[in-house]
């Protein structure tokens, strides 16, 4: 979320509404809710409204914010690769470019 998010009127009233009277954190059950987690992201689509809104504990909101952050990168990481036809072959990157000499070694020959 980007500091204008925050600002939201929205956003404001219904975090003060869904962190009235310290609900326990929706994801682990174990601490109190100090923040609002989004169930929806909002550059998926998701909005500011009640229904999209959950307590949260500061750490499970921020592990779950670096899990959908840690996704995205793999997914862009994965599209680049795609688009300039590399493949990973045991975690290493192999070009497949039917355009380049065939007598370069690939990491399939070494």
């Amino acid at each position: 979320m980007t500091r204008r998010d925050y600002q939201d009127p929205t956003y404001k009233r219904n975090r003060a509404s869904i962190l009235a009277g310290s609900p326990d954190c929706h994801w682990c059950g174990k601490a109190k809710a100090t923040q609002a987690d989004h169930l929806i992201e909002l550059d998926r689509g998701g909005d500011h409204s009640l229904e999209n809104l959950v307590p949260s504990c500061g750490p499970c909101n921020a592990a779950r914010g670096s899990r959908y952050v840690n996704h995205k990168a793999t997914q862009r990481i994965a599209a680049r690769n795609h688009a300039i036809g590399a493949t990973t072959v045991n975690g290493l990157l192999d070009r497949q470019n039917p355009h380049t000499d065939h007598d370069i070694p690939t990491l399939f020959d070494q």
